[in-house]
């Protein structure tokens, strides 16, 4: 005779065993479900919140060519004093404007009405803009200084011929406007922003740069419209051919200064006369906020026929949002040997030939990330950094949690229903 399954009082409910282990295992899943939406209602309480405390800032009028914006701005760091200027309270102190929306091509500049006490010395700032292309950047900022006065100065910063467009379309969003000296108070009472043919007002001034934006260079393909290579333990040997005359030779090409968003890569042609075949290159770049390191290098080998070779880099791994400043190619194992470099560029379009052109044995940045972590902290970095993948991934998890809760519980009821 078979045995009956254990029949359990529970809260004057009857449950089998065997029901009971169905409805435990359901219940995993539900509460994975959950927590994944407790994780996306806490990231988008985040948005919320940010937006509400933007909306708690100040009003700091901005004049357009007649018409003015009259929006809070949002604090960051920073307290109003009772006499309406903005002290920092933290290591970040910044303003940061409501959205202009205004073309990008058509700003010549904005100014600032900024004052600050007499009996401080020269004020030091620095003033961010953000786009619908690119956020906020260091390589993108004025940094500057001006008097200490009780009376508003009108600061003119000019972006006509600072700022170089990605598309027609491109639009200004935003000013931020930072105290460096995270103990100043100063006084901000209204910012201007002048479009091209507006004429700039009489009292304007110029402040002191301590370092201006660095000025992108329209985007040219060929290394040598950028400038000669700069070489390394090797000489001349005519116009085109550099010979190995020491321990580190390497060719470096001229300032480059292009957004790595608009590139795919780079391109190499070369004539060397090494006995090493494939032969051994090391790749470094360099961006504004990244200077050569070995962990952020390519190691490659690249076959040689009749003397001449060529490599292609896809430059996926490289921070999109920073500028490329330079690129440098080391020659490995070839002492004494010849090089010539008969086409490099830039590459803004790949194909399936240039593809083929990667060599299979590269490798990137000694077997770490471009970044020089791990892998899974560069996944926690990238969730720190991104709370839109948080979300994206907390709704995965409701989604995926809620079907299996689902179908747990539906098994539980068939079970229930066929005993």
């Amino acid at each position: 005779m078979s045995e009956r399954p254990q029949i359990m009082k529970i809260r004057g409910k009857t449950a089998s065993r065997r029901d009971q282990g169905v409805s435990s295992s359901a219940a995993v899943p539900l509460i994975i479900g959950l927590l994944g939406f407790i994780q996306a209602m806490a990231v988008l309480c985040g948005f919320l919140c940010d937006d509400a405390l933007a909306q708690s800032g100040p009003i700091i009028p901005i004049h357009i060519q007649g018409r003015s914006i009259e929006k809070p701005w949002f604090l960051h760091d920073m307290v109003v004093t009772e006499d309406k200027r903005f002290q920092g309270k933290g290591r970040d102190p910044h303003l940061v404007s409501p959205e202009l929306g205004i073309e990008l091509g058509k700003v010549q500049g904005i100014v600032l009405s900024i004052c600050g006490y007499p009996d401080k010395d020269p004020i030091p700032i620095q003033v961010f803009w953000q786009t619908d292309a690119n956020g906020f950047r260091e390589d993108a900022s004025f940094q500057f200084s001006i008097e200490a006065t009780s009376h508003p100065r009108n600061v003119f910063l000019s972006f006509a011929d600072t700022i170089l467009t990605e598309s027609d379309t491109e639009r200004l969003l935003s000013i931020r406007v930072d105290w460096v000296r995270s103990s100043d108070t100063i006084g901000f009472t209204k910012m201007d922003v002048l479009l091209r043919g507006d004429v700039l007002p009489e009292d304007v001034i110029l402040p002191v740069m301590a370092r201006a934006p660095i000025r992108e260079i329209p985007l040219q393909e060929d290394f040598l419209r950028y400038g000669p290579y700069r070489i390394h333990d090797m000489v001349v040997e005519d116009d085109d051919t550099w010979q190995v005359n020491g321990e580190d030779p390497y060719i470096e090409t001229a300032n480059l200064n292009v957004r790595l968003k608009r590139i795919k890569g780079m391109f190499l042609r070369f004539r060397i006369s090494g006995r090493e075949n494939p032969y051994p290159f090391q790749v470094f770049w360099k961006t504004y906020s990244a200077d050569y390191d070995e962990k952020r290098s390519f190691w490659l080998r690249t076959r040689v026929q009749d003397g001449e070779g060529t490599f292609y880099i896809p430059f996926r791994v490289l921070p999109a949002d920073d500028m490329l400043k330079t690129i440098r190619v080391d020659l490995e194992k070839c002492p004494k040997c010849r090089f010539e470099i008969l086409e490099g560029r830039l590459i803004t379009q790949e194909d399936a030939t240039l593809l083929r052109q990667v060599p299979p044995n590269i490798m990137v940045a000694l077997g770490y990330s471009v970044y020089g972590n791990g892998i899974l902290r560069d996944m926690v970095e990238k969730a720190r950094r991104d709370p839109g993948f948080l979300v994206v991934w907390g709704l995965i998890v409701v989604v995926v949690g809620g079907v299996t809760g689902w179908m747990g519980l539906a098994s539980r009821k068939k079970l229930g229903g066929s005993s």
